[in-house]
């Protein structure tokens, strides 16, 4: 059986996630543009690192383990802004943009583990732009589904009576 495709209706919560997707695309947008000239890094404790930099967004995840007797002095959340001398992605793998580098070091005393992933701005950009899309696809609740044919409709009845 067909079933004609029909345009779905504009909803408060559709609106409300447009609405911000769209706030978030705008802020996004310019820490990007802002990226090409300083970058901003967050620290988190655990040696946790999300930096923009260059057009792209870095999570980076450093986990050093000393020998006993030599605890590691843990660092709080904090910020930094500047320039990064280091290109997005130029260690390890990459894929359109996209760029992975894990390395794993030990020595006799100490280990390293640090784990990178770049990601390019343009991607959570156009992920961030699939709800206003969909909430300038979908009709309003007043409106008539297909305004061409009732419009016609209308003037037919009109033009009888």
């Amino acid at each position: 059986m067909f079933i004609p495709m029909q345009r779905r209706i504009r909803t408060r919560r559709l609106s409300f996630a447009a609405t911000m997707s769209f706030a978030a695309l705008l802020a996004l947008s310019l820490a990007g543009i802002r990226s090409f000239w300083t970058s901003d890094a967050l620290y988190l404790p655990a040696g946790c690192r999300l930096l923009i930099s260059h057009g792209y967004f870095q999570y980076s995840h450093t986990w050093i383990s000393q020998a006993p007797g030599y605890p590691l002095k843990e660092r709080s959340l904090s910020y930094e802004s500047g320039l990064d001398p280091m290109e997005p992605g130029s260690l390890g793998r990459r894929f359109l943009g996209f760029s992975f580098f894990h390395i794993k070091a030990s020595q006799t005393s100490n280990c390293l583990d640090l784990f990178e992933l770049w990601i390019p701005i343009w991607f959570p950009l156009l992920i961030l732009l699939i709800a206003p899309v969909r909430w300038l696809i979908a009709r309003s609740g007043n409106a008539p589904a297909f305004p061409i044919i009732a419009e016609t409709c209308r003037s037919a009845s009109a033009s009888r009576t």
